[in-house]
């Protein structure tokens, strides 16, 4: 039989939710805490590289399409007892190895992605039935290479941004 590539984190003091419920205090998640959606973690057993980046976390809206959808959600509520809202994969040997604060820096990036839906008017969407928000997943405030950004400079408005973000408080992986 294979070693399992995931596993369901046991409760305890090393536990992402631990980081999860820390990251809701703070006010760039207070729409997750308002809208209590269901989390649920799992940990890869073996890292994971795109582009020959090692991925340390990814969130996802657990669904599928297709015939196996059924079955898909089956098996999902029986790992996890409810159908979670957010399902968050983390680098089992990363998380393992790293600290509270760079455990916290990735469950904060992870919740950045999570966003309460909204309609074309701007305003929070909600289910018909459940009355709870729907919820959806939202993309990186930046995506441009390095080199780019060298070359040209901070080109775009979105840059812009960013780079005058970086200049009010610049992070060189030193403690708080």
């Amino acid at each position: 039989m294979m070693d399992s590539p995931f596993i369901i984190p046991e409760p305890g003091p090393d536990h992402p939710a631990n980081w999860y419920r820390r990251c809701l205090e703070y006010p760039e998640h207070v729409h997750l805490k308002d809208g209590e959606p269901h989390m649920a973690f799992l940990l890869r057993t073996d890292p994971l590289f795109e582009s020959d980046r090692r991925i340390l976390g990814a969130v996802h809206l657990p669904r599928v399409q297709g015939k196996l959808n059924r079955v898909f959600l089956w098996m999902v509520e029986r790992m996890f007892g409810a159908m979670p809202d957010f399902l968050v994969v983390l680098d089992g040997e990363y998380w393992t190895a790293a600290d509270d604060r760079h455990r916290e820096i990735l469950i904060f990036h992870e919740l950045s992605h999570c966003v309460h839906a909204t309609d074309g008017d701007g305003e929070p969407r909600y289910d018909d039935e459940t009355g709870r928000p729907i919820w959806k997943l939202t993309g990186h405030s930046v995506e441009e290479f390095t080199s780019v950004v060298r070359r040209y400079g901070a080109w775009n408005d979105e840059l812009r941004e960013f780079v005058g973000a970086a200049g009010v408080r610049v992070d060189r992986g030193q403690g708080r």
